[in-house]
């Protein structure tokens, strides 16, 4: 039963990180406070094998009439490592802030990130999220296992 019940957690999480992963550059959110957009302020990686190279970049798109200047990012964990732009950023243009997570470690992650910009005293907050397992082997056995009609699957 416990097995089934893992198949069925892990099988909704990949469900939703197929669902929640899917990038829009059109859909920039809106930070108010500095007047600045960004493509996403979460970053789901969904399920992503163990020691794979995982990168993402958040981008920055400048509202304001004076460049955007960023003094520094940090993150929650050192697993997660960033670069970002260093020279100031025209209006209507964007910064990045490159994200490469270390998947080193098996299991759920939650990290943050830090994005200081010369337009406010805090910082705007970032997250990337994900499962990592050991190899695909995991992902493609979740996926088989998992069965919302209730029925036991057979292997053809």
């Amino acid at each position: 039963m416990h097995l089934i019940s893992t198949n069925l957690i892990a099988g909704l999480i990949l469900l939703s990180s197929v669902l929640f992963s899917q990038e829009n550059d059109s859909q920039y959110v809106l930070i108010e406070s500095q007047n600045i957009m960004v493509n996403t302020i979460i970053k789901d990686f969904g399920i992503i094998k163990q020691n794979d190279k995982n990168t993402f970049k958040f981008r920055l798109r400048n509202l304001n009439e004076e460049p955007l200047v960023i003094w520094h990012v940090t993150t929650s964990c050192g697993c997660t490592s960033p670069s970002w732009t260093e020279k100031p950023v025209e209006k209507g243009s964007d910064a990045i802030v490159k994200i490469k997570y270390d998947s080193s470690e098996i299991g759920e992650f939650n990290k943050s990130i830090y994005v200081y910009t010369k337009f406010a005293d805090k910082p705007i907050k970032l997250t990337i999220s994900g499962n990592v397992v050991k190899n695909k082997l995991d992902v493609e056995i979740t996926k088989r296992s998992t069965n919302f009609s209730g029925q036991i699957p057979t292997n053809k």
